[in-house]
């Protein structure tokens, strides 16, 4: 028979070891919920991310769609009547400083202002004005580069734009430089639509195709001013003036969630501006391709082809000629994007008179912010020198925002 120090004794063991067993689960249990609380945090952090990720990637691409649709969202009531911000005008200003080396002179001086006033007139009526103090042949003038109305729903997918426009010729023709990744215009647009694109007085009736992709189709008649009489070795430019005629289909195919394709047909009828002061037939014929891929935060990636053909009938017979350019442009963050262009073509003139020119252009952009930048560029013109360019350029208000 077990005495009772003993049985005690026994008591204390069995308690002392459920003690220490309990102390044991309990430090396990608390080691395991430790890790699973950690693992949700992970989780819950990398949801996060993604989710900050997939809104800067909704933003862009609401952007991409508001420019190509050409529509700014009114600031109106469910009414339709204007609210007082609403009456209020955008108002922008945008500055283009630029420097230029290695020909001589050189030089740094401000090579444009420009000043755009826009807003809703109407629910889907929109105006917008465009004026720029820029220089030419060295010295400052005013011009107006566009004022317009536009009519953003004629319904049945229909809309329209009358007034002086840059015409819808092209990708890059209708943008203005400082939307551009680059400092100077390409050289087969220089030589087919004028040194600063071409614009007209008209209208443009354009319609939202019904198609499962963003397809639209527009044509336009004009009435373009004979430009500047810029002398090319001993003639005057070639680009169109008078009466014009364009067409312009553009479709845009999501390749996959974070790469689309854009697809472009352009074509202009007209007359262009002869040697010999009278007016040749003329006709444009335009295909661009622009692949686009987005990665994670703020990268893209951005490769874009455009090929002109102009065809001219003049007093010595028909001339054929080509001419194209292809712009790659990386930007890996925020504030940082490279890129390439080079541009080929043959000058809508006889043989004799000047030969194909070809330009090949590398560029570093350093964005301070989404309206200023600074950017450097080199520049050869493969039968030339090299030429260096900074860039400053410096928005205030809505139009001063990229659209690329």
């Amino acid at each position: 028979m077990l005495k009772p120090f003993k049985i005690n004794r026994i008591i204390a063991s069995f308690f002392l070891m459920s003690l220490i067993l309990a102390s044991t689960l309990s430090a396990a249990e608390s080691g395991t919920e430790l890790k699973e609380l950690r693992k949700e945090m992970e989780n819950l952090k990398q949801s996060i991310r993604d989710r900050e990720e997939k809104l800067v990637e909704m933003e862009q691409k609401l952007n991409e769609i508001e420019r190509r649709q050409e529509v700014t969202i009114p600031k109106t009531i469910s009414t339709g009547q204007s609210t007082s911000t609403a009456e209020l005008p955008d108002i922008s200003l945008i500055g283009n400083i630029q420097g230029r080396f290695g020909e001589s002179p050189n030089n740094f001086s401000v090579n444009e202002i420009e000043f755009a006033v826009g807003g809703f007139l109407y629910p889907q009526i929109r105006a917008d004005v465009y004026t720029a103090l820029h220089k030419h042949d060295g010295e400052y003038e005013v011009e107006l580069e566009e004022g317009y109305l536009s009519f953003l729903n004629l319904g049945g997918g229909f809309d329209a734009q009358i007034g002086k426009k840059l015409l819808n010729f092209g990708r890059l023709n209708s943008l203005h430089p400082h939307s551009w990744n680059f400092v100077e215009r390409p050289v087969v647009l220089t030589e087919y639509l004028g040194d600063h694109g071409l614009a007209g007085n008209g209208v443009a009736v354009g319609y939202l195709l019904p198609l499962p992709l963003f397809s639209r189709i527009e044509v336009g008649a004009w009435r373009v001013d004979a430009p500047h009489e810029h002398d090319h070795e001993g003639m005057v430019t070639a680009s169109p003036a008078g009466e014009i005629y364009t067409g312009r289909l553009l479709s845009s195919l999501p390749v996959s969630e974070k790469t689309d394709l854009e697809m472009g047909l352009s074509f202009l009828k007209g007359h262009g501006s002869h040697y010999e002061e009278h007016l040749d037939n003329l006709n444009l014929y335009g295909i661009d391709l622009t692949l686009r891929h987005y990665g994670p935060g703020y990268q893209r990636f951005l490769f874009r082809n455009e090929v002109i053909h102009n065809r001219r009938e003049i007093p010595p017979g028909t001339q054929k000629k080509w001419g194209f350019y292809n712009e790659l442009n990386w930007r890996w963050n925020k504030h940082w994007d490279t890129g390439y262009l080079y541009s080929w073509v043959e000058p809508p003139f006889p043989e004799e008179v000047r030969e194909e020119r070809k330009q090949l252009s590398l560029a570093l952009t350093r964005s301070l912010g989404e309206t200023n930048k600074i950017r450097f560029q080199v520049s050869h013109d493969l039968e030339g020198e090299f030429v260096g360019y900074l860039q400053f350029i410096f928005g205030i208000g809505p139009h001063s925002h990229p659209i690329e």
